[in-house]
């Protein structure tokens, strides 16, 4: 058991992490459930027997996790968060050059 120093993230309302996480250990399931008082858990679940659950009892507190497996998922998950913070937002457009009949030129 641990306490997560990012708030709370139900991955699949974020993009970027969604997809960074999804490079990172691909087929991952995610599950979330509202509580009365404004609480909330988490969990994740990978086909190889990995699992993360992460959970608060209000809004503002900091999730505890509760993981297992083979792969530690929340901890995977922290270090993608961790990456996001470091490296500045881009220009989501990818821009490649085209040669006529739509191949990307090669460089």
């Amino acid at each position: 058991m641990s306490t997560s120093r990012y708030p709370l993230l139900y991955v699949p309302d974020s993009w970027a992490v969604r997809s960074m996480l999804q490079l990172t250990a691909p087929v991952i399931e995610h599950r979330t459930r509202r509580r009365d008082g404004g609480g909330r858990t988490v969990w994740m679940a990978h086909p190889d027997g990995s699992w993360a659950r992460a959970g608060t009892d209000g809004p503002l507190q900091s999730p505890t996790v509760h993981q297992g497996g083979p792969r530690r998922l929340w901890s995977t998950l922290e270090e993608i968060r961790d990456q996001r913070v470091v490296i500045p937002p881009c220009d989501h457009r990818l821009q490649l050059p085209m040669i006529q009949g739509g191949s990307i030129a090669r460089r």
